[in-house]
């Protein structure tokens, strides 16, 4: 057969065609391989976003702008099947909303662990509806700016904001960016008025030879200690702490009516107590003096709160009266001084524990001056803070070593 020029024309043409077309391919493969790798370099389960970032949702497979993130954030990311058409990752942090890609920044940083203690609050009976472009803020640093209103149940609200439950986050509102409150039954479960503050001392191991001295009404089998314990534990009791019962005071939370507040005073042969509450995810605080006991003295637990006792206030017969706490009487200096000792010790509390549960008007008045906000006292009245409890006088029931288990639940019954 004979293969004329033009023939050879026509299969080069042809075989021309075809290379260009398998380098395209190739070409095309390659183009997508890289930009799979591209995506793919930005992608993990946690993502750094380190500037103001465009928030998208998806409406008919299309992308469209519904919000700003307004810092720089570590966020968590669904689980995604990366390709070269991804172009938004979804945010398990915020749900249902997605960011560009080339804004997110792989990182090996973890989240910060979330306090979700918010969960035991009980809501008020309203509801807020926000307005759209509403800032949605982490206390003081603000994280979303939403296009999208949203009714939300309050949890928490002060004189400019509310607290809502936002994708599993006490986030704060200001009511300048409310729409509208709604009043209507949030409650699934009762909350309580009034709180017990329960007051322990040291704790004593029976099996210990040279404790065998601790047997008064304020110091406490551990075994009895732990017998209680358990008790709070199987009946879901929320233990607050110092910030909780403050902000119950000022009726700025409500909280269930299984809630008490656990207190030990002095530091004296506590650790074991400590080792229990943190075992059982139960808060305390514990109030020391601070010239014998230092908070790194114990073991570390994130349940526990060290506040004042005074640095060397707790002797007897410095005063008149009672047993005679220095608190009472002392000149302003003195006191002014042994109150900045402990609070210095201890991170700069501002919450105290009255010696001897003894105190007086001079007494608040140095407490105010020294720049304390709390202070703990004992029986008054009938033994329950409520909303608007004075918070230089907040009442406490001791626990003496005689009380049964059954009279300790009627003791905590609120």
């Amino acid at each position: 057969m004979k293969i004329t020029k033009i023939t050879i024309t026509i299969l080069l043409f042809i075989s021309i065609i075809i290379i260009h077309n398998i380098s395209m391919n190739n070409k095309e493969i390659k183009d997508n391989q890289n930009q799979k790798k591209e995506i793919l370099s930005h992608y993990s389960s946690n993502i750094l976003v380190p500037k103001d970032t465009k928030l998208y949702i998806k409406e008919n497979n299309n992308y469209i702008i519904a919000g700003i993130l307004t810092s720089s954030q570590i966020l968590k990311l669904n689980s995604l099947q990366v390709t070269e058409n991804t172009k938004y990752f979804p945010l398990e942090t915020i749900e249902g909303y997605y960011i560009n890609y080339k804004d997110a920044q792989k990182t090996d940083k973890e989240l910060i662990e979330i306090d979700q203690r918010y969960k035991n609050y009980i809501p008020f009976n309203e509801t807020i509806i926000t307005k759209e472009n509403a800032t949605y803020y982490d206390n003081n640093t603000p994280l979303y700016k939403l296009k999208k209103s949203y009714k939300l149940k309050v949890l928490k609200k002060d004189e400019n904001a509310y607290y809502i439950d936002f994708n599993n986050k006490l986030l704060k509102i200001l009511k300048e960016d409310v729409q509208e409150i709604i009043k209507e039954n949030n409650q699934n479960i009762p909350s309580t008025s009034k709180i017990r503050v329960i007051a322990f001392h040291s704790f004593y191991d029976e099996n210990e030879e040279s404790e065998k001295w601790c047997r008064n009404s304020i110091c406490h089998n551990i075994k009895d200690f732990e017998q209680q314990i358990k008790y709070l534990k199987e009946n879901n009791y929320f233990t607050l702490n110092t910030s909780e019962l403050e902000q119950f005071i000022d009726g700025k939370i409500n909280l269930p009516q299984n809630s008490v507040m656990i207190t030990i005073d002095d530091g004296l042969m506590v650790d074991r107590a400590i080792k229990l509450l943190d075992k059982n995810n139960l808060n305390a605080t514990i109030f020391l003096i601070t010239s014998s006991y230092k908070p790194d003295n114990y073991t570390p637990s994130k349940y526990i709160e060290f506040h004042s006792h005074g640095h060397n206030l707790h002797t007897q017969n410095i005063c008149p009266y009672g047993q005679g706490g220095a608190i009472k009487c002392k000149n302003k200096e003195y006191l002014l001084d042994d109150l900045k000792q402990s609070s210095t010790i201890l991170g700069g509390s501002q919450i105290f524990c009255y010696p001897f549960y003894e105190y007086n008007n001079y007494s608040i008045s140095i407490l105010k001056e020294a720049g304390f906000k709390m202070a703990f006292a004992g029986y008054i009245d009938d033994g329950y803070a409520k909303v608007g409890t004075d918070k230089y006088q907040i009442p406490r029931y001791t626990i003496t070593s005689d009380i049964t288990i059954n009279k300790f639940a009627q003791i905590i019954k609120n």
